[in-house]
């Protein structure tokens, strides 16, 4: 894999000369062959709204509001 690919993965775009059928896919998840694929951009996101939760939950706990 060469730099402008790296480069394009980390972007969540599709390689060229890729599958079509799975660049056309947008979806956040989908689920092929009995296995459910995400894109990196898709997995950050999931990291990131969980990293918010912790925040929101340290927070209200030294409030005082979680007891």
């Amino acid at each position: 894999m060469n730099d402008k690919e790296r480069e394009l993965l980390d972007k969540g775009e599709p390689l060229p000369g890729g599958n079509l059928a799975k660049e056309e896919k947008k979806r956040l998840f989908y689920h092929e062959n009995g296995k459910t694929y995400f894109s990196r951009s898709t997995e950050r996101l999931i990291f990131f709204v969980l990293t918010l939760v912790v925040v929101l939950i340290t927070l209200l706990a030294r409030l005082g509001v979680l007891g």
